[in-house]
């Protein structure tokens, strides 16, 4: 229930939200306008949206502050964050974080859909596709760089590396081939940059089982370091929970 005042430039709601811009003749927001949603017990900062309306719903671009701290700019239709261009920036929890955890690209009914870069609050940055707000990429258009500088190129499916991929280790090492879950699975070759080796083989829960030399030995052992394994099962582990860090996060008035 509303009640509009005489100058037809404001809404005044009855649960204390207000706007204030323009209107159709039915006197919904039309238009340009914004909105400011009432105050509520512990938000971080005053909900509100700053953008273009149609037919009383957000449609066009807008910005819009949660209640929470977060902030979206970007296009809307029909009330949801749609379109390309969108950048939502989550609210920096830890005041000694560097980085804030954000996204930019396209969206769909409220979801990241589409191409789009998200930055982590650790230093990592994933750019590639996304379905129904999950990291969903294929093999050539999708890049999770960790901010040890390991790089890994490839497949995506729900948030995890998943399928035919590539991964550039810190040293130059190189492997390629299968993943699941996460971890290499399935057929892989493993490069050694230092020494020029390449061995081929089969993987299971990212160890190497069988194995056999592909690329002849120069000067050195073709034994892949525990390190790595180590590092790829910390890195997989290291997504999941940042994922988590912000999935429930949006869309607080």
């Amino acid at each position: 229930m509303t009640e509009s005042n005489d100058d037809d430039k404001t809404i005044e709601y009855y649960n204390g939200d207000r706007y204030e811009g323009q209107k159709d003749k039915q006197g919904r927001p039309h238009g340009h306008g914004v909105y400011t949603h009432h105050n509520e017990r512990g938000q971080i900062q005053q909900g509100k949206y700053d953008g273009e309306w149609e037919d009383g719903e957000k449609h066009g671009n807008g910005k819009h502050w949660y209640r929470n701290g977060d902030i979206y700019e970007g296009p809307w239709e029909n009330g949801k964050r749609h379109g390309s261009n969108g950048t939502y920036t989550y609210y920096k929890h830890d005041s000694h974080q560097d980085i804030s955890l954000s996204y930019e690209g396209q969206w769909k009914h409220d979801q990241k859909h589409g191409q789009g870069i998200m930055m982590f609050t650790n230093g990592d940055k994933y750019q590639g596709q996304w379905e129904n707000g999950q990291m969903c990429g294929n093999k050539d258009d999708s890049t999770y760089t960790h901010h040890d500088k390991q790089i890994y190129h490839g497949k995506f499916t729900n948030d995890t590396k998943h399928g035919k991929g590539k991964i550039i280790y810190d040293n130059g090492d190189i492997y390629q081939g299968g993943f699941k879950n996460g971890k290499r699975h399935g057929k892989g070759t493993y490069t050694f940059k230092q020494t020029g080796i390449a061995t081929e083989g089969l993987y299971e829960n990212d160890k190497r089982t069988t194995y056999k030399v592909v690329k002849a030995k120069q000067h050195s052992s073709d034994t892949e370091t525990t390190d790595h394994v180590q590092r790829q099962t910390t890195t997989t582990t290291t997504i999941a929970t940042t994922k988590k860090s912000y999935a429930n996060l949006e869309d607080s008035n």
